[in-house]
């Protein structure tokens, strides 16, 4: 059997339908590392280009907060060899039964698993869309790149929010100078502020 996301017939949305083989292979997954789902929240730590990407020092402390101070489990996703290492040095300095990585799954296998997501924190990459298409909440992360470009689009407001430089006024996306550094504004105490009020919205199931 196959499983469909519905979407408006006349919309943008992405819908995704999984094949059965990959429905098993995820949940196999799962059961492995003692996930279950909607029990667990999903880091995707890569973007297609440098300055797309939330720095992994963030990641690695936004992955400690969520062990310390919620009951979920962290799942670290990224679909690059630059992703899995950098979700290898995360596994290493958490060293937690608690943490696992997604990286070297393959992507229809990857996308179930992020549906089974309580949430997701993401930058501006596929995987993001992924999120958006099968209904996982969503909390994404624009450094160098405005989110008007590339969406969220027609994505109900309890499903996603957005962090960007721009809310605080310390650059414009017009600016072509714009660098990575500026990412130093997301910090991991406005994510996971952003966090926190998503884990607590009774509206998202």
């Amino acid at each position: 059997m196959l499983k469909k996301f519905g979407v408006k017939s006349d919309g943008g949305q992405m819908e995704i339908f999984f094949d059965q083989v990959s429905l098993d292979r995820s949940k196999n997954i799962l059961q492995e590392l003692g996930f279950s789902p909607k029990k667990y929240i999903y880091l995707n730590l890569g973007a297609s280009a440098e300055k797309k990407r939330w720095m992994v020092e963030r990641f690695s402390e936004l992955a400690r907060r969520i062990l310390n101070e919620t009951p979920w489990n962290v799942m670290l996703g990224g679909g690059g060899p630059d992703d899995h290492n950098r979700s290898l040095a995360i596994l290493s300095q958490l060293n937690s039964p608690r943490v696992s990585t997604d990286c070297s799954h393959p992507l229809m296998v990857s996308a179930d698993i992020i549906s089974k997501a309580r949430l997701m924190v993401t930058t501006d990459t596929g995987p993001m869309h992924i999120g958006f298409a099968v209904r996982t909440p969503v909390l994404g992360l624009f450094g160098a790149y405005s989110p008007k470009s590339t969406g969220p689009y027609e994505i109900p407001d309890h499903l996603c929010r957005v962090i960007t430089i721009k809310s605080e006024g310390q650059v414009s996306y017009d600016d072509e100078n714009i660098e990575e550094s500026h990412f130093r504004h997301v910090t991991v105490n406005r994510v996971w502020a952003e966090v926190e009020k998503m884990l607590a919205d009774k509206s998202i199931k």
